[in-house]
């Protein structure tokens, strides 16, 4: 089940509010949403443009909220995913997209990501909502990042992984290599 995945109360929120928008539907549109409903997860949300493309679908960051911002340390809105500053994760960071696309469904990441030279590591919790315009392609996605504490060693984790899980609603897919990782470093926490 999706609330057992993941921890953060905002994300299970969000996840909420993005299953009742859908009504039924495979997802919902960007036009269901209500910004006034989602205040208070504004500034960890952000939106990425999905567009067709012969060679596979283009990403650009729409809007990228102010916690994301000061997070990453960096504003990439209006940047494509291959234009900002993601260096050898951009590959990772594109198939994370495309599974979103693919499987049409919420996908969700946790762990160690480190996005900017010179700055530590977080953990966090991320979640992927498709939407679409016309009800079967995603055009947009929404994102919700949020920095949470380090999970306590877990018995079912592999203690010697430092992948990012990536796990896909309502699919419950397991990404066969981790999509975005880090340095092989120990958590206190993992041994």
């Amino acid at each position: 089940m999706f609330d057992s995945r993941v921890r953060s109360p905002d994300l299970i929120a969000l996840h909420r509010y993005w299953s009742e928008k859908s009504a039924g539907r495979t997802m919902p549109a960007r036009a269901d949403f209500d910004p006034v409903d989602m205040a208070a997860l504004l500034p960890y949300l952000f939106l990425v443009d999905v567009a067709a493309n012969a060679s596979g679908p283009l990403f650009r960051y729409r809007l990228i909220g102010t916690a994301i911002v000061a997070l990453l340390g960096r504003d990439s809105t209006g940047k494509g995913v291959d234009e900002t500053l993601h260096g050898d994760k951009t590959p990772g960071i594109r198939r994370l997209f495309t599974l979103v696309c693919d499987t049409r469904a919420p996908v969700a990441i946790k762990g160690h990501i480190f996005f900017i030279r010179d700055r530590s590591w977080v953990f966090v919790e991320g979640l992927l909502l498709p939407l679409s315009a016309n009800g079967a392609d995603v055009n947009m996605i929404m994102v919700g990042l949020k920095q949470v504490p380090v999970p306590p060693k877990s018995a079912s984790r592999s203690k010697d992984s430092d992948a990012v899980e990536i796990f896909a609603e309502p699919m419950m897919l397991a990404y066969p290599a981790p999509i975005i990782d880090g340095p092989s470093q120990r958590d206190p926490e993992r041994g």
